[in-house]
């Protein structure tokens, strides 16, 4: 059986601060998969690429601690490289 993938990809650690937009792309009848990208609680990456994504919503993450650096781009792009063919 072959299943539906989403078109719609959002990746966020705040569900609160994107699900207006989950449920406008659900309320058109377009597949919405949302990954929470907590460090400590989240989700996992996907476990297969995913060919149907036409839109990525990526929240980027920035660290606000003293002793970290601001903006992990490998953390961002990882989540890239799990969901999206090259």
């Amino acid at each position: 059986m072959k299943y539906l993938e989403p078109n719609v990809v959002i990746v966020d650690d705040k569900i609160d601060e994107i699900k207006g937009l989950i449920d406008h792309y659900r309320s058109q009848g377009i597949g919405c998969k949302y990954f929470n990208a907590d460090l400590n609680n989240g989700d996992n990456y996907p476990d297969k690429q995913m060919s149907d994504v036409m839109l990525l919503f990526l929240d980027l993450y920035y660290s606000d601690g003293p002793l970290d650096s601001g903006f992990d781009p490998e953390l961002s792009t990882s989540w890239v490289r799990s969901i999206i063919h090259p």
